[in-house]
Order: C-alpha cells, then sequence, then structure tokens
C-alpha cells in the first residue's frame, strides 16, 4: 500500500521485521512503503518509479539478491537513489553495488 501526503516516497525492501522496523522509526517523516521480496519490491518500483525517492533494499532476499534487484530497478529508472543495505561488511561487494548505480552501501548496524 502507498500512502502519499507529498512527502517523498521511500521504498523499504527487506525479510527481516528488526530492520523494516527501524527503518520505519528512523524514517517517520517520510511516507514509506515496504516489500519483503524481490518481486514485490520489483513490481511496486515499476508501478511507481516517478514518486519513489530512495530505495533501501536489503542485499539478502528470500527469491534473489539485492545485486540483482538494484541492476532491475536501475534499467527501468535511475530517477531514484538506491542505497543497498547488509549486515555483513564485504569492500568487494560494496564496490560492485556503486558500480552497478548504488548511491551507497550501508552497514546495518
Amino acid at each position: 500500500m502507498i500512502i502519499s501526503m507529498g512527502n517523498p516516497l521511500i521504498l523499504i525492501v527487506s525479510n527481516k521485521d528488526n530492520r523494516v522496523s527501524r527503518f520505519s522509526t528512523w524514517l517517520n517523516q517520510y511516507d514509506l512503503t515496504y516489500a519483503d521480496t524481490a518481486e514485490e519490491a520489483i513490481n511496486i518500483f515499476s508501478n511507481n518509479y516517478l514518486k519513489i525517492r530512495v530505495v533501501l533494499l536489503d542485499l539478502v532476499l528470500p527469491d534473489y539478491s539485492g545485486i540483482e534487484v538494484l541492476i532491475k530497478m536501475k534499467a527501468l529508472s535511475k530517477l531514484s537513489e538506491i542505497v543497498i543495505v547488509s549486515d555483513q561488511f564485504d569492500i568487494q561487494r560494496a564496490v560492485d553495488c556503486i558500480k552497478k548505480g548504488a548511491f551507497d552501501y550501508l552497514l546495518f548496524p
């Protein structure tokens, strides 16, 4: 469900409840929408890419990798900034994500 009150729309893509809960708390001044699978995220993004300003994309998803989702989203639109979120520090993977179009690679605490 997407609720728009004129604030920037952020898509949170993660199947980890604690991560979604934390992001929701930290970003409560923005309009948020959620997906817990890559397929759902791509569907939401493809239907709303003109509204979505930021995507917080978990690197590990149950159906596809976050890198695959990043590539598909960037192929649909380059308007949104996509931030990869991971709980594992891997400098090579971070560099790879940035080269593929991620705005940043964040280590989730």
